[in-house]
């Protein structure tokens, strides 16, 4: 990926986790601190960069979007426009299943990074307070709302009055996003039939109808909706607009951190 510049820190890498800033009241200083992450495996210590999990979903949607896109096109598309019945030969069933593997890669990829956005955006002291049918009012916690709400609320309702921002529910690609998680739903709880002997694919024909790359791009609007609403958030993926890295105040850097090297050029 291309490298960038935000705030006028160097970004090598589109997938790299925010970094954090730290000033230094006494020094009037601001320290860029990357966050990095250490294993030890079979007796070694390994050391990298953290990535945004976020971003790593969505480089994976975009490129296997792209070559389902290029699949449609090229042969899917052209198949289609064949007088009817359209019958897919031998020979070129195993392309239509490549087809199928990048697009359902797709929509489940850019769907992942969508509920690892809404699940990095509850803090974990956030509570929520709901009244049951019993007409009893329950306290649900981080890890109740992220086992048991589905994505589109915990977007729609839930992360827009942690941000304080309005709800995605009243843009116009709400309703494609809908439609996204239906298809991904589909796909990962595959359902059965009355024959025990077969399981109901009909969801294919989603996949097969030219609409469904603009279902899935909406994924990636989405995404783009709540990193412009709030441009610090340190769990948000870079690649959405500008970035903003709000400084963590502390009275002395030096008590809280070893300063390995100062990366200042001489002048």
């Amino acid at each position: 990926m291309e490298e960038e510049k935000k705030d006028g820190y160097n970004i090598f890498d589109l997938r790299l986790m925010r970094p954090i800033a730290v000033k230094d009241k006494k020094n009037q200083m601001v320290y860029t601190l990357q966050q990095s992450q250490s294993f030890e495996i079979e007796n070694k210590k390994i050391y990298f960069y953290k990535p945004n999990n976020i971003s790593l979903f969505v480089n994976i949607a975009h490129r296997e979007l792209k070559e389902a896109k290029k699949l449609y096109n090229e042969f899917v598309k052209i198949k289609l426009k064949e007088n009817s019945p359209v019958e897919f030969k031998e020979e070129e069933n195993s392309k239509l299943y490549d087809y199928f593997e990048r697009i359902q890669l797709a929509v489940i990829s850019i769907y992942t990074a969508i509920e690892a956005l809404a699940n990095v955006a509850i803090p974990r002291d956030f509570e929520l307070e709901k009244i049951n049918n019993k007409k009893v009012k329950e306290i649900w916690t981080k890890d109740n709302i992220e086992r048991w709400l589905t994505t589109s609320e915990k977007l729609g309702d839930i992360v827009p009055e942690i941000l304080k921002i309005e709800s995605p529910k009243k843009i116009k690609l709400w309703a494609f996003f809908k439609k996204l998680e239906e298809i991904r739903n589909d796909i990962i709880h595959q359902k059965s039939t009355d024959d025990p002997n077969k399981v109901d694919t009909l969801f294919l024909r989603k996949l097969l109808k030219s609409d469904v790359f603009k279902i899935t791009e909406s994924g990636f609007a989405i995404i783009q909706y709540f990193c412009e609403k709030d441009k610090t958030h340190s769990f948000f993926p870079f690649g959405f607009g500008d970035v903003q890295i709000k400084p963590v105040e502390l009275e002395n850097f030096e008590s809280h951190f070893e300063l390995i090297e100062d990366n200042k050029e001489e002048k």
